[in-house]
């Protein structure tokens, strides 16, 4: 464009008269911008009521308007910067000649020039030649041998190349690239012969950066014919083609994306011929490639002719149909039904008529199922519900002449509630006098058992001499069965109190506790000659007096009845188990009959008889109402001669 502009401008520029520049100017641009409908007006109102217009003009004359018609808003960007230059040039030639005109008589001789008149054409030159450097585009003129004559700014800045380096340098030129040599002159050899209009190269900058231009080469000649010089406009297209680079990746990636998409897409005619579609559409229909696909009409798979009419009438009268649901048919014959969308293009020459209809369709045969399945289900359910809804009617029934029943028998809990409240009363009564009896009891047996002893100690101070060995034996015998008498009244206080004791639950580090019992019972364990291993053991949710209660009878009976071992041992482990925590505490003493694994649980309940191994029988009978207590559980298992062992199972947390 920008060089055709400036031809025009070198045409006009040998044209005698401004009425023939203006002619020649309009009818030109006419010719490049057909749809321009440019016109010349001398009014100062021209252009008002125009799309876009141009005033001719320089800082000392007007010369007029040139106005554009309708179609100058239809111009690209690019087309729009080229004409205020255009106008540019035409004004200053338009004042070149209203100089010429002074400078010339009217037969045509030459008028002796004043100073002023000199001056404004020398101003007028200059203009000239500004127009020409401030090109958009890039010029070059040469000889016939491809010397340079004459570059202006915009080529120079285009190459770095300064206008005194390029100026009588021939060929190769300074801008071609050496590896451009070839391509390049063969096409300098086709310019001069006049063979060519127009032609992609490549240039080189000074800095050796190489960039794409369009060159478009005239060939200037003189009366007889003769070239004599090559004038040539230069563009350079780097950004044009950056953009085409781009936007034939992006084309790539929008075809990769229609192409792989897994939605169906296409494009057909109005006459149900198909343009083009996407795998996912040949495959939706259970063809093997889309061109299988492609040379079938549109409309073939419509289970229902009249979804297709219905479809192209819609199209018509809206240009666009959404969410239509039809049952079509694959290439085998199974039926599908496809949701679809279609929007219709006009024809830009003929608006009236469609140009092709783009779609987009999924199949939802699946979630059409699922609702047919989904409708016979909510049908059953109905026939269930109503069903049932009459035989909730007659127990309705059932139930009105229950609750008269009902009644009675309210009536009848309420009483026996009654009943009940008063026999806690009395069973709380009880409690009271059983704890007072214990109290009593313990009371009672206990003064007795002081004077026995309190007499049998003065016997054995006082009249010790009187007695022989058999009647100190007696003694002794008296005062250790009151120890025991006393021992046995204390455990069974002990045993009636856990069970009204109130549970004061704290973490309790189990090796701790049993590590301070340990400690306490070393010299026990030193008579005995008990080796006590402590292993891991867990932290419990526990009352801490009651269960170090528990880990004292059971460790003071494992020393008990280990003392007649060889190599007394006792070992102590834990952990966790089924979501309890677990204390265990075995020992290699005399054992026991598994047979009686329950029973030595029991009050008073011993397996050895009170001469072998002192003891209340009340012991074990602790351990297991403190573990009860607790919401755990205690085990014994056993082998005559070969030791015991006592696992506890307690909860981990409350």
């Amino acid at each position: 464009m920008g060089h055709s502009l400036f031809l025009l401008m070198l045409k006009l520029s040998r044209l005698k008269t401004k009425e023939e520049v203006i002619s020649v100017f309009i009818e030109s641009m006419n010719s490049l911008f057909h749809y321009l409908e440019i016109s010349f007006s001398d009014s100062e109102e021209a252009g008002k009521k125009s799309e876009g217009c141009c005033k001719l003009e320089t800082n000392s004359n007007s010369y007029g308007t040139i106005v554009f018609g309708e179609g100058y808003k239809n111009l690209s960007d690019e087309e729009k910067k080229h004409i205020p230059n255009a106008c540019t040039f035409l004004s200053v030639i338009m004042e070149r000649l209203d100089y010429r005109e002074r400078l010339e008589k009217a037969d045509g001789s030459p008028v002796p020039p004043d100073k002023n008149t000199l001056q404004g054409y020398s101003v007028i030159e200059r203009k000239y030649k500004a127009a020409f450097q401030t090109s958009l585009d890039g010029f070059v003129m040469l000889d016939s041998q491809g010397k340079h004559l004459e570059v202006n700014d915009t080529f120079t800045k285009m190459t770095g190349f300064p206008r005194n380096e390029i100026i009588g340098t021939g060929i190769p030129h300074l801008y071609w690239p050496p590896e451009e040599y070839g391509r390049i002159s063969k096409k300098f050899e086709q310019s001069k012969q006049d063979k060519i209009n127009e032609h992609e190269l490549v240039f080189m900058r000074k800095n050796g950066e190489r960039f794409p231009v369009i060159v478009s080469p005239s060939v200037i000649k003189n009366e007889k014919g003769e070239m004599t010089n090559i004038f040539a406009s230069i563009k350079d297209i780097t950004q044009w083609k950056n953009a085409e680079l781009k936007l034939k990746q992006n084309e790539k990636k929008f075809r990769e994306l229609y192409e792989n998409v897994p939605v169906a897409l296409f494009r057909f005619t109005e006459e149900g011929k198909f343009i083009d579609i996407n795998k996912a559409m040949a495959s939706m229909f259970g063809f093997d490639s889309k061109e299988e696909l492609l040379n079938r009409p549109a409309f073939e798979f419509f289970d229902n002719p009249i979804d297709r009419e219905n479809i192209m009438n819609a199209l018509k009268e809206n240009r666009e149909v959404v969410n239509v649901v039809v049952k079509e048919r694959k290439k085998d014959g199974s039926a599908i039904w496809v949701k679809s969308n279609y929007k219709a293009f006009l024809d830009e020459a003929n608006p009236t008529m469609i140009s092709y209809i783009d779609g987009v369709a999924i199949d939802i045969t699946e979630s059409v199922n699922s609702e047919n399945k989904l409708k016979e289900h909510r049908s059953r359910l109905e026939e269930r519900f109503n069903r049932r809804s009459k035989e909730i009617e007659e127990q309705s029934k059932k139930l009105k002449d229950s609750q008269k029943a009902l009644t009675y028998l309210l009536a009848d809990v309420n009483e026996t509630r009654h009943e009940l409240e008063n026999v806690v009363r009395e069973l709380a009564d009880v409690n009271k006098e059983l704890e007072s009896f214990s109290y009593s009891v313990s009371h009672d047996l206990r003064a007795p058992l002081r004077a026995i002893s309190g007499f049998t100690e003065i016997l054995k101070e006082d009249y010790e001499e009187v007695f022989d060995s058999e009647g100190r034996r007696i003694l002794n015998v008296i005062v250790s069965n009151v120890d025991s008498m006393t021992q046995l009244i204390d455990d069974l206080l002990s045993f009636t109190r856990i069970g009204r004791k109130v549970l004061d639950k704290h973490p309790v580090d189990t090796r701790n506790v049993i590590g301070t019992i340990v400690s306490e019972q070393t010299e026990m364990a030193k008579q005995k000659n008990a080796d006590i291993k402590i292993g891991s053991l867990p932290v419990i949710y526990a009352d801490p007096s009651l269960i170090k209660q528990v880990f004292i009878n059971l460790i003071s009976n494992a020393i008990k009845f280990t003392a007649k071992s060889e190599s007394p041992e006792i070992k102590i482990s834990g952990g966790q188990k089924d979501g309890f925590a677990e204390i265990i505490i075995e020992d290699n003493g005399i054992g026991f009959d598994n047979k009686y694994c329950d029973k030595i649980f029991d009050v008073f309940q011993r397996l050895q008889s009170n001469d072998e191994f002192e003891g209340s029988g009340v012991g074990l009978s602790i351990v297991k109402r403190i573990v009860e207590k607790h919401g755990g559980k205690v085990m014994a298992d056993g082998k005559p001669g070969s030791g015991a062992k006592f696992t506890i199972q307690l909860p981990e947390k409350e």
